[in-house]
C-alpha cells in the first residue's frame, strides 16, 4: 500500500536519565512483558498497542497524545514509580513546538489513510514523526499475480532523499490478503523491527540504510514482500502517496494460464474516497501491464483488473 518513514525524538541533553532509559529501566525491575504492561493497562480502560510501548522504550517516539500521556500516567502506577517520574522526562526532551513541515505530513498521513487508520495503529506515537525526514523521489514496484490470480510477491526498488540531517531507516506498510505474517527480503539495505497485524492484515518494516544520511542525501532501499498465504483473490495494487512523486512505476504482471480480460489505471484522493477516475490499459506481449503517470500528484495511483468468470458488480 505504502512505504514510508518516521524520525526520532529530539536528542536528550547529554548527562542526563531520558524517558527511554527511565522506563526500560522500570520495565525491567518490575520484571513485565509490553504484552503484560498492556493487558494492566487494557483494565483501566485504555489501550495502547506494544508497539507503541516498543517506542517509548527505545527512544524511538514520545507520548504525545491525550490517550498517550493517560496511559504513562497509570503506568508510573503499575510499573511501581513515584507519581510524575516518567512524566517529568519529557519536558527536557519534547521539541519545542512543531514544525510547519511536521503538522503538515500528520495532516497529509491522516487525510491520505484516514483517522486511526492501521498503519497509525501499528506506529503509535510514532506515526507523528512519519515521513518527517525522508523525500520519496523515485518508486517502482514489480507485482506478480500467480496461477490461482492472488498475489505472490512485490518487489520494491525506492530512492528517498533527507530533507534533514538524522534520517537513518525507512518503515514501509503494506496491507495485504494474509492474516499470517508474509515474508519479506531486503536487498537494499537492512531489515530492522518488524510488525504485523493479522486482523488488519498491515505489516510494518524498518529497513536501516547503514549510514546516518545527512541533509539532502539520498539512500536506495530494495526489498521484496512475498504473499506466502494469500487467501484472497487480487483483483487490484494500489500505492498511496502524501507528496508529488518525480517518477513512480507500477508494473504488474500475470502468469498466462491466468489472465484478466480488462485492466484500469486508477486514480483516488485518498483510501477512504472511491475512485475517482479510470483509464483502459491493455496487456503487453509478456502478459503484463504498467503505470507511469506523467505527473504523480498526492493521492492513490493503481491498476485494477477483472477476471473472466468474475460476476458483474452490482
Amino acid at each position: 500500500m505504502t512505504s514510508e518513514t518516521h524520525g526520532r525524538p529530539a536528542s536528550p541533553t547529554t548527562g542526563r536519565a531520558t524517558f527511554a532509559d527511565a522506563f526500560r529501566g522500570a520495565l525491567r525491575s518490575r520484571g513485565l512483558t509490553l504484552e503484560r504492561v498492556c493487558d494492566h493497562l487494557a483494565t483501566k480502560g485504555i489501550n495502547v498497542s506494544p508497539a507503541t510501548l516498543s517506542h517509548w522504550q527505545r527512544g524511538r517516539s514520545l507520548p504525545e497524545r491525550a490517550q498517550s500521556l493517560r496511559a504513562l500516567r497509570e503506568l508510573e502506577n503499575i510499573l511501581g514509580q513515584q507519581p510524575g517520574a516518567l512524566t517529568s522526562l519529557l519536558v527536557a526532551q519534547r521539541p519545542r513546538g512543531r514544525t510547519p513541515h511536521t503538522l503538515q505530513d500528520v495532516r497529509a498521513s491522516r487525510r491520505l489513510y484516514g483517522a486511526d487508520s492501521p498503519i497509525e495503529q501499528l506506529l503509535g506515537d510514532a506515526f507523528e514523526r512519519f515521513n518527517a525526514d525522508l523525500h520519496a523521489l523515485f518508486l517502482h514496484e514489480t507485482v506478480d499475480i500467480d496461477a490461482r490470480r492472488r498475489l505472490s510477491k512485490v518487489h520494491v526498488t525506492q530512492i528517498v532523499r533527507a530533507v534533514r540531517e538524522g534520517a537513518d531507516r525507512l518503515t514501509v506498510a503494506h496491507v495485504i490478503g494474509q492474516t499470517v505474517p508474509p515474508t519479506l527480503r531486503v536487498s537494499g539495505g537492512r531489515l530492522g523491527e518488524v510488525r504485523f497485524d493479522g486482523d488488519m492484515r498491515c505489516l510494518i518494516a524498518e529497513i536501516h540504510f547503514g549510514r546516518v544520511l545527512a541533509s539532502n542525501e539520498t539512500a536506495l532501499i530494495d526489498y521484496t514482500v512475498f504473499g506466502d498465504a494469500q487467501v484472497a483473490v487480487d483483483d487490484h495494487y494500489e500505492r498511496g502517496t502524501r507528496i508529488n512523486l518525480r517518477e513512480y512505476l507500477l508494473h504488474v504482471r500475470f502468469r498466462p494460464e491466468a489472465l484478466p480480460v480488462r485492466c484500469y489505471r486508477s486514480y483516488r484522493e485518498n483510501f477512504h474516497t472511491a475512485v475517482r477516475e479510470t483509464r483502459p490499459v491493455a496487456l503487453d506481449a509478456s502478459h503484463s501491464v504498467h503505470l507511469l503517470p506523467g505527473k504523480c500528484p498526492v493521492g492513490v495511483h493503481g491498476l485494477l483488473w477483472e477476471w473472466p468468470d468474475l460476476p458483474p458488480e452490482g
